[in-house]
């Protein structure tokens, strides 16, 4: 197997999502929640009304993961390459991407240090939330979606990082705050809508 293979299916995925994006075809194919956020992160006049907007890396980061999951809706690491660049498989070792691990959506996305990964985390996270609370309203069924999220904190003392985990951990929705005061979830009571 190739050392850039990966690399290969990821630029092909980018070409098939870059004219979906451009021609429609692909707000056609998600949900209407997708479909607004879409067109607020990434078209105008709401890009042109922010004085900051995603960057090109962070918009096709998001749109390549929304793309696998809503249009193409793969369920396995074997599934994007079927669908994205089937002649690809004929250099992966296939007993490898029939492995456990492999078996569940897993999406990956490889950007730089200082490129805005969490705001491509942060965007992604509200994708999967919104449509979840909202799921029961469409009319077709969609992917899996979630309203439960891990959230992985990097903090120097694991003492903090406990302290941090009881917190967010308890039962109901509420906030904690790290000692450096970030807010890590937010307060709402569960009767409350994510949004109005």
């Amino acid at each position: 197997m190739r050392n850039d293979i990966s690399l290969e299916l990821a630029s092909r995925l980018t070409e098939q999502v870059k004219t979906a994006f451009e021609n429609g075809s692909l707000l056609d194919a998600v949900t209407p929640v997708t479909q607004d956020l879409l067109k607020f992160w990434f078209m105008g006049p709401y890009t042109e009304e922010r004085s900051k907007n995603f960057h090109e890396g962070q918009k096709q980061s998001i749109l390549n993961i929304i793309y696998l999951h809503e249009v193409l809706q793969v369920t396995t690491v074997e599934e994007i390459y079927r669908q994205v660049a089937p002649d690809l498989l004929a250099e992966c070792n296939l007993s490898d991407l029939a492995k456990e691990k492999y078996r569940i959506p897993k999406y990956a996305v490889k950007m730089a240090t200082g490129t805005g990964k969490t705001w491509v985390m942060h965007a992604l996270l509200l994708w999967q939330l919104l449509n979840a609370r909202h799921e029961e309203q469409e009319e077709r069924p969609r992917p899996y979606r979630t309203e439960k999220v891990l959230q992985i904190l990097q903090e120097a003392d694991p003492a903090q990082r406990d302290e941090v985990t009881h917190r967010t951990s308890r039962k109901g929705e509420h906030h904690g705050r790290s000692e450096k005061g970030k807010l890590l979830c937010p307060r709402r009571q569960a009767h409350q809508p994510l949004v109005p």
